[in-house]
């Protein structure tokens, strides 16, 4: 595979997955009424459950680029809510969407070379 692509897989990956893990750092002073650090949980949890099964039947760039808009547009969102609970819906949609790191994985190894083949 391609260094420079190698690179972008992995940085995607990285950004995606702090789209959860970020928060959670903060989530003991987010106030318990809000629930939106728990809503990406939850919403990462659903994702993975449902999206991520996608990645043998659909096409790997296709279903990447789309989740990574849709993670844009929930992060768009989140940023112009007016009620807290357009944000915990935003945040929700947020983590189901993020799931994009267990699809990257398996992508890439795939197109790696095997172990020990020279080029």
């Amino acid at each position: 595979m391609n260094p420079a692509r190698l690179l972008l897989l992995a940085v995607t990956c990285g950004v995606a997955v702090g789209n959860v893990y970020f928060p959670q750092g903060i989530t003991p002073l987010i106030p318990d009424a809000t629930g939106v650090v728990p809503a990406t949980q939850f919403g990462y949890a659903c994702g993975i459950f449902l999206l991520v099964p996608l990645g043998d039947r659909a096409r790997p760039r296709t279903l990447i680029v789309t989740l990574l808009a849709l993670t844009a547009a929930g992060l768009v969102l989140a940023a112009v809510a007016w009620t807290w609970s357009v944000l915990v819906i935003a945040s929700w949609s947020v983590g189901v969407t993020t799931v994009v790191a267990p699809i990257i994985g398996p992508l890439a190894a795939g197109r790696c070379r095997p172990p020990g083949r020279v080029r």
